[in-house]
């Protein structure tokens, strides 16, 4: 995937106004996905044609937003304005119970001004979470633990 600014946006471009374009995939943050960490990882690679040029900048990141969109909970990023070759890289951010009924945005973003080249070359694009135990299950195994510390004593 390439991403890269709005060059359709001739009356800001041309009049040197900054145009940030977001490329995201965004999910609801619930109870049960408190104490979990979620990984954003990709490859990055200067873009074949347009590669990006100062002052264009991007990067890749995890927004973590309350329901409302009014401030930024969490804001990991990876630059990838001066990629010299292909990269692979890895963002993390681990949800708490102040981010129930929140957001989450994983993606690109790029920002350009008087048609500046901004493409970067994505791939591989992959977001996960860990999986936290049930605290039925959790219990069972710590049962299991000391059933079997008892059953060596004896």
């Amino acid at each position: 995937m390439v991403v890269y600014s709005d060059y359709g946006n001739d009356g800001d471009q041309g009049a040197g106004n900054i145009i940030e374009m977001n490329v995201y995939q965004q999910q609801a943050i619930t109870i049960d996905d408190v104490g979990s960490t979620w990984y954003f990882s990709f490859d990055a690679a200067p873009a074949a044609t347009n590669a990006l040029l100062p002052p264009s900048t991007a990067i890749a990141f995890i927004k973590v937003f309350p329901n409302d969109f009014s401030t930024l909970l969490a804001f990991p990023t990876a630059d990838t304005s001066t990629l010299a070759g292909p990269i692979s890289e890895e963002l993390e951010v681990t949800i708490d119970a102040g981010m129930v009924g929140g957001f989450v945005q994983f993606g690109f973003s790029n920002q350009a001004t008087n048609y500046n080249n901004s493409a970067v070359d994505y791939d591989n694009v992959s977001f996960s979470q860990t999986s936290i135990p049930e605290p039925s299950t959790a219990i069972l195994g710590l049962i299991g633990l000391g059933f079997l510390t008892v059953r060596r004593r004896s």
